[in-house]
């Protein structure tokens, strides 16, 4: 295996602080191993990333325990939301509990009020504890991505995907909005890996030159951030890697999310909220 995919992450011209990672829901331990999930962290275990080179990589590689009929790692990103266009408060927030504060923030009540839409559409939150050094902020996450089943684009820029994060004392650190897809697309992506043991499949962007020897066009990559492997063996290992041009990536707070499930059950998430600005 490519070094890479285990080694320490680096980025150029920015500063990026990473503020989390969380691992929830997983009920069958047997099924798969996380050999690693590297982004750059700092002495205390925030993300920072270096200023020493231009592409810089996000990587998942995990290794089979038994065999499967399907692996699918689904990857979500969420931008901090305008705060001139949601100017939130702590006052603004109504309930006791934070999952009752986070659903009427922002534009999510609009989104659990909507009854048009021609599938099942039963969405709870889920609520995520996520630290980040010695700190604990807890996330409230609407998912509504589902409607891409059935929309006109699959790609729709409504904002399917709904984070609200909380400091531990329960005031409001941030509003979030997104939806399923690699985080850069379209922009700072330069690159999408997968590997499954030695196979090799790379989708790139188009250089000066054309298209990168042994690359696919990056259009051709799997839609909205859903990979798919099938008929899978004990021991097979499944690596993702995204490279980004970070110069590229607009400075704000985002948070990124790699979900993984087995044979449509045993779901386990990585969930990593970064900041993102020059320094």
């Amino acid at each position: 295996m490519d070094s890479r995919f285990l080694g320490t992450l680096v980025m150029i011209g920015i500063i990026t602080t990473a503020i989390g990672l969380v691992i929830f829901s997983r009920s069958d331990a047997s099924s798969y191993t996380i050999v690693s999930y590297d982004f750059p962290k700092d002495a205390v275990g925030r993300g920072k990333f270096s200023t020493s080179k231009e592409i810089n990589h996000i990587t998942l590689s995990m290794v089979l325990d038994r065999d499967a009929k399907r692996v699918t790692i689904s990857l979500q990103n969420l931008k901090e939301a305008d705060s001139r266009l949601y100017p939130i408060t702590n006052d603004d927030l109504a309930g006791d509990t934070l999952v009752e504060k986070a659903t009427g923030t922002g534009i999510i009540p609009n989104m659990l009020n909507m009854t048009d839409f021609p599938i099942d559409h039963d969405w709870g939150p889920q609520e995520i504890e996520v630290e980040s050094g010695n700190t604990t902020y807890d996330l409230v996450l609407f998912d509504f991505s589902n409607i891409t089943m059935w929309a006109t684009d699959p790609e729709t820029r409504t904002p399917v995907i709904h984070g609200v994060m909380f400091e531990a004392n329960g005031n409001l650190s941030g509003y979030y909005q997104g939806g399923p897809g690699y985080l850069g697309w379209g922009s700072a992506l330069r690159s999408i890996t997968i590997r499954r043991n030695s196979n090799e499949t790379k989708y790139s962007l188009e250089t000066k030159g054309g298209q990168p020897e042994g690359t696919l066009p990056m259009m051709d990559a799997p839609r909205l951030g859903v990979v798919r492997e099938y008929d899978l063996e004990k021991d097979d290992i499944i690596s993702l890697d995204l490279a980004l041009d970070q110069s590229k990536l607009p400075q704000m707070k985002y948070i990124l999310v790699f979900r993984i499930d087995i044979d449509g059950s045993n779901r386990e998430a990585y969930i990593t909220p970064i900041v993102h600005k020059y320094e």
